[in-house]
């Protein structure tokens, strides 16, 4: 059936994002889990997969890497219309790939060849698997599930790496060789739960929806330096005996923490990435001081696997922007930046790698301007998680027709504005503030609202001047308020 002219594309995408039960959530971060603590390679020229015993060249394990994002990337932006049906596929690849694997091990094990081919087939699998990862969460998760599962969710996929790492715990070859079969058979459980088919509904041209440029490269700045600063930090941890394990259960104790301070104070994640990078940043000094005092070594493991949380709270900005602007190429960009930041902190620790006090102190940069881009950022990155622009379809039908049509749309931080002005503020003035608030130029206002950009201007002057403000930052004081409150609310529901 057609969806009503009338109905919103943000509505439309807002109704394709169901909840999940704990359970399936658990089953669907095995991909993770599967990822990282089992298909990581270690060494140089021959790689070997998480204590499973099983080799392959590096060569080999990088062309996969590589072809898993490109492949990827095509599908999410070509047809995204399969990729559910696509992950239930290569999860049935991988289980059988991993059932013949273990078969042959036991029946015959010297029969290099097949093994590593068969090797390649599971690894593949999972590598064409990882960017569908980010499109769930961020295009088929809602809010309240999305930060359930990068928060308390991936605590447990930290813990499960850290133990997976074999530095504390002993894990027997056999143990690995069947996580090969084990964690792709649970992850079909989740995948049975989506839709065969997603209905994500992406904003076109006829839509008219304005996005702000501007929003959008912050936020992608942010995943690009978070990338750096997550491999940087586990870098670091692999110097330290134990160390790749106690950045993990750190990164755990970050991930229960935020979940906690979420549901009990209802304050959003999004407020606590300046904290996490800030802890980065000590992590890399205490690093540098550890020459002086080796058991800072630990401590800066601690507090980059703190700070490592944020390899997946980013993931939370991408559902931001696609709540703002539901756009296909969301996804492949993020995972491009993604792949992008660990190919640049590989450079640079190529690069300085027998030089650690230049090396930290490159380190210490990135996340300073990690922490500075964020803060910038901050208050347009919050009032974005709790408002979304009005699309004109949306606007039009639910306004009389000689009414301007107006832009963004949740009634708490307008009945803000309104308490905090000594002179009501028109409707046009209130549709300029939010259009500010969600980082707009004067240009995308005037496109958004069907004005002159002269006609925004003096509509903006009017705005301060009945506000008494001079600023954006006392503009985000009077209209957020309350807001943060609100969505601590959405948390105990």
């Amino acid at each position: 059936m057609a969806e009503p002219q009338n109905k919103s594309i943000l509505a439309q995408s807002e109704e394709n994002r169901p909840a999940y039960s704990l359970l399936r959530l658990l089953c669907f971060a095995l991909f993770p889990v599967w990822q990282m603590g089992i298909l990581s390679p270690n060494g140089k020229t021959v790689w070997q997969y998480g204590g499973t015993g099983l080799y392959l060249h590096s060569k080999i394990d990088t062309a996969m890497m590589i072809a898993g994002y490109v492949i990827g990337i095509l599908i999410i932006i070509l047809l995204p219309g399969i990729i559910v049906r696509m992950e239930r596929a290569l999860c049935v690849c991988a289980l059988a790939s991993a059932a013949l694997l273990n078969l042959i091990l036991i029946i015959s094990p010297g029969s290099g060849a097949l093994i590593t081919a068969l090797l390649i087939l599971h690894i593949l699998s999972g590598q064409l698997m990882m960017g569908f990862e980010y499109y769930i969460i961020i295009h088929l998760f809602s809010k309240k599930t999305a930060v359930v599962y990068l928060t308390l969710v991936y605590a447990f996929v930290f813990v499960m790496i850290g133990v997976l790492q074999n530095e504390i715990i002993a894990i027997p070859q056999l143990i690995s060789r069947l996580a090969l079969f084990v964690f792709p058979a649970l992850q079909l459980f989740f995948y049975f739960a989506l839709p065969a088919k997603t209905n994500f509904r992406i904003a076109k041209k006829r839509d008219e929806s304005v996005r702000s440029k501007r929003l959008f490269a912050g936020m992608y700045g942010i995943v690009y330096l978070s990338a750096i600063t997550f491999l940087f930090g586990h870098s670091q941890a692999e110097r330290v005996a134990n160390g790749v394990s106690v950045f993990y259960f750190s990164g755990a104790a970050a991930g229960v923490i935020v979940y906690l301070i979420w549901k009990w104070r209802g304050i959003s994640p999004l407020r606590m990435i300046t904290f996490l990078f800030a802890a980065g940043a000590l992590g890399f000094i205490a690093a540098v001081l550890s020459a002086y005092a080796p058991i800072l070594a630990y401590a800066a493991c601690v507090l980059c696997g703190v700070s490592g949380i944020m390899g997946a709270l980013y993931l939370l900005l991408g559902l931001t922007l696609a709540n703002q602007y539901p756009s296909r190429l969301i996804v492949p960009i993020i995972i491009l930046l993604t792949f992008a930041g660990t190919l640049t902190s590989m450079l640079l620790l190529t690069v300085f790698w027998y030089n650690h006090p230049l090396l930290y102190a490159v380190q210490l940069a990135i996340a300073v301007s990690a922490i500075v881009l964020f803060l910038v950022m901050e208050p347009y990155l919050l009032f974005a998680a709790v408002t979304r622009p009005a699309t004109k379809d949306e606007e039009a039908a639910a306004l009389p027709a000689e009414k301007p049509v107006t832009a963004p749309g949740i009634a708490t931080w307008r009945e803000n504005l309104q308490a905090n002005t000594f002179e009501a503020l028109a409707d046009y003035e209130i549709d300029v503030a939010g259009c500010i608030m969600h980082m707009m130029t004067n240009e995308e206002i005037a496109k958004e609202l069907h004005y002159s950009i002269d006609t925004i201007k003096t509509y903006r002057k009017r705005l301060y001047s009945k506000l008494q403000i001079h600023k954006r930052s006392e503009l985000f004081a009077a209209a957020t308020r309350k807001l943060d409150r609100e969505e601590g609310g959405d948390a105990h529901g």
